[in-house]
């Protein structure tokens, strides 16, 4: 049953499973939202496992993969106006901070953290890196570890970027930390602004190692083989956006922590560099 304008679908007591509708002249409505369950635009930069649509001869076919109960259907002509910005960050934060923790892909976050550990070890014995910087650093590790945890835990049932059962990873979320303690440690025991850009670039290595692992193979097999045998790409490289786009979240929340903490730290130095005239 279709009502009013924006249309609203109503379907009570729809089976479980993915149901497929049909909106005769439907098309001009670019933005559907299922409430308490997806919301989609035409266009959309990432995949939705809940919501997919398309346009055909003026009518718009949707599939919604329902949970069973009540099913409400609304369309709008468009979408909110931050819609497009909001939707793309919630699917790369998404993708970084739950999906990635949640495949085995956590084991390149471990092999990277003690690589990450031993390199600031080593710095640490030839005096690369301060002694009262380490403990400021591992605060920033914790709390990047503890942010990661809280968005994992509230976004884990709504996550819908990919079709496969999502779990979650708390070797992933120590692999978070010792990151986080390694970038604050480099950062806040560096004496020049180009040295702190190591800094966020270590913190967001773990999501950032699979992307580049991935724009790499993409690459290497559409070059290689899809363009010479089909005259076309064969890998896309969403899942690269998503990571880049999360990692950027990423490097500006570590960069709020390093420098919240750094500001202690060059009050002491100056203090102690400071020499009045006698």
């Amino acid at each position: 049953m279709l009502l009013g304008d924006p249309r609203t679908c109503l379907n009570p007591e729809a089976p479980r499973g993915v149901i497929p509708l049909r909106v005769r002249q439907g098309a001009r409505y670019r933005y559907v939202e299922i409430p308490g369950l997806a919301a989609a635009a035409d266009g959309d930069l990432f995949y939705n496992s809940r919501l997919q649509m398309a346009n055909m001869a003026g009518g718009k076919f949707i599939l919604v993969d329902h949970p069973g109960g009540d099913l409400e259907v609304r369309l709008q002509a468009d979408p909110p106006w931050h819609w497009a910005f909001s939707d793309a960050a919630t699917d790369a934060l998404d993708f970084t901070f739950v999906y990635l923790p949640g495949t085995d892909r956590w084991q390149i976050s471990v092999v990277l953290a003690a690589a990450g550990l031993l390199a600031v070890f080593l710095m640490w014995r030839r005096r690369r890196i301060r002694t009262r910087a380490l403990l400021p650093a591992l605060s920033a590790g914790v709390g990047l570890a503890l942010i990661q945890l809280i968005y994992a835990e509230t976004r884990l049932p709504s996550v819908a970027i990919t079709s496969k059962p999502v779990a979650f990873s708390a070797v992933f979320v120590i692999g978070t930390a010792v990151f986080g303690f390694c970038a604050a440690a480099v950062f806040l025991s560096a004496s020049s602004r180009r040295a702190r850009l190591a800094g966020p670039a270590l913190a967001v290595l773990p999501g950032l190692a699979p992307a580049l692992l991935h724009f790499s193979t993409a690459t290497f097999f559409n070059a290689v083989h899809a363009w010479p045998a089909l005259g076309a790409e064969v890998y896309g490289y969403r899942l690269t956006w998503m990571a880049l786009i999360g990692s950027a979240a990423h490097a500006l929340i570590f960069l709020g922590f390093a420098r919240l903490l750094d500001r202690p730290l060059r009050a002491r130095r100056r203090k102690e560099n400071f020499h009045p005239g006698i």
